[in-house]
């Protein structure tokens, strides 16, 4: 049997076996796993990518124990890592890291692991990358970000998790869009409004000059495209409010800059969560 045939066995019981049997014996269990199940253990590149793909974390483990690339790369362009993210992986994910996987690197469309997460509907994933330096800003082949990515997708948890992490709301793509105008075409009324909370422009336009009122595709993104107003003040208030206390601390510091910004425009980079 192949490397990548189909197998209806039940994988070695996760993390239990290294915390109740140590490393040794959950290398022994993985082992035995592979070689019931037909997977050519002399093979560790194909072998990680198909433990990967599964998410079977002890497998991933012995093979990266043993010397494995974490970087390994498929016929495809696939690396381990995007694999693991696109998925949504995340105890995978982390142990890839932990060895060393290539952070940035991209597939054959131009995905690294943070634009796959963002394809994938994967918070968790995405905020495990962000943490360790991704680059919230890379661009795919259309140059979206996974800003745009996520919102045109509507995977709200992931738009959370980057607006979190400082992502630039009016990046745009090869077409122009933005993730708001973005969201607005695939009728995201969600995405949508959650980005008008954080302050994203309701006038900014796409090559084409169309808004993302000209581009909504639903009756719920109009809705809230109609109200941006009001949460455009909302938003400001709340910046405002950020903006007394840093000030005190300005003045009371002879007016020296935070961080290199002042305080109302530090205030501006404040990312506010909220059940949309």
């Amino acid at each position: 049997m192949g490397c990548c045939a189909s197998t209806q066995a039940s994988p070695p019981d996760g993390d239990a076996v290294f915390r109740s049997e140590g490393r040794a014996e959950a290398a022994k269990r993985s082992h035995a796993f592979m070689r019931d199940n037909g997977w050519p253990v002399e093979n560790s590149g194909a072998c990680l990518h198909r433990a990967v793909a599964e998410g079977r974390t002890p497998v991933v483990a012995t093979l990266l124990g043993e010397g494995a690339d974490a970087s390994a790369m498929d016929d495809a362009g696939w690396t381990v890592l995007t694999s693991a993210a696109f998925r949504g992986h995340t105890e995978v994910v982390g142990l890839l890291l932990e060895h060393g996987a290539a952070l940035e690197a991209a597939n054959g469309r131009g995905w690294t692991p943070l634009l796959a997460a963002a394809h994938g509907g994967r918070p968790d994933v995405a905020r495990l990358l962000l943490d360790r330096g991704a680059a919230a800003e890379v661009v795919g082949a259309d140059d979206s970000t996974p800003l745009i990515v996520a919102a045109r997708r509507g995977h709200t948890t992931v738009v959370r998790a980057l607006l979190e992490h400082g992502a630039a709301m009016e990046a745009r793509n090869q077409a122009g869009m933005t993730a708001l105008i973005a969201a607005s075409l695939k009728g995201r009324a969600t995405v949508v409004r959650l980005l008008l909370l954080q302050g994203a422009d309701a006038l900014a336009t796409d090559d084409e000059g169309q808004s993302a009122w000209d581009r909504a595709s639903s009756v719920r993104c109009r809705e809230a495209l109609a109200h941006t107003e009001p949460l455009q003040r909302w938003h400001r208030r709340r910046q405002l409010a950020l903006w007394a206390p840093q000030r005190e601390a300005w003045e009371d510091d002879g007016g020296a800059s935070l961080d290199g910004a002042s305080p109302l425009a530090a205030s501006q980079h404040v990312h506010w969560e909220f059940d949309v």
